[in-house]
């Protein structure tokens, strides 16, 4: 059976593989990032990282059309494409073991996804910088130029109790409990106005990204707003 004529636009079909392997990038960079993974995705670097892992598939999948080695079916190709591309990517095979003198022993794999984790690396540490400056200017304009570290753990602590999630709230009321002694412990060396503030500014951005880690800008915004 001879494939059909290639047909332009069938190259539509490549966005299946793309949104395949797109999909398993960004699944690391919110293994990564968390509730900062869509933010992160916004810099130039996390973009370029993902939409290379679904250009991958794509090409592939264009590649095999433009060939005539597929002609039908090929949504399914598509699909196949990405999925088939990503198992060969995290294929890892055993090399060694080691370990001796005493040490326990260690097996040793290696494989493609050894170098996709590494260009993972390098993209995502990239836009940390990024990621880093955009928290960084959240926070600010969420808790204002003088913020009140005691009452704002006050409200905190108020607003969490509405939190359907009781795993996050007995989380965040042990690491705002953490804030709240070392906070107390500095306290007494702050004698002037100045130091009080700063005090208090440092304490309450400390606060916040704490917040932001745990459950995202919107859910800061409902605990400290």
């Amino acid at each position: 059976m001879t494939a059909d004529p290639i047909n332009p636009g069938n190259f539509a079909y490549a966005a299946l593989a793309f949104v395949v392997g797109a999909a398993s990038g960004f699944q690391g960079v919110h293994e990564k990032y968390k509730h900062g993974s869509l933010r992160a995705l916004g810099t130039l670097p996390g973009f370029l990282y993902v939409a290379s892992r679904g250009a991958v598939p794509g090409a592939v999948f264009a590649g095999m059309y433009a060939g005539g080695v597929i002609g039908q079916q090929l949504w399914l190709w598509a699909l196949a494409c990405g999925i088939t591309l990503e198992s060969v990517l995290r294929t890892r095979f055993y090399l060694r073991q080691t370990g001796g003198d005493g040490a326990p022993p260690e097996e040793v794999w290696r494989g493609l996804f050894d170098l996709v984790r590494w260009y993972q690396n390098l993209c995502l540490e990239s836009a940390a910088a990024q990621l880093a400056d955009r928290r960084k200017r959240f926070v600010t304009a969420l808790l204002g130029a003088t913020p009140d570290f005691p009452a704002l753990l006050q409200k905190a602590r108020n607003n969490l109790l509405s939190w359907p999630d009781q795993n996050v709230q007995a989380d965040l009321s042990a690491k705002t409990a953490k804030l709240e002694g070392e906070f107390n412990g500095e306290l007494p060396q702050a004698a002037t106005a100045i130091a009080q503030q700063e005090l208090n500014t440092r304490y309450s951005h400390k606060l916040a990204f704490v917040v932001l880690d745990a459950l995202g800008e919107k859910g800061c915004r409902t605990l400290l707003s």
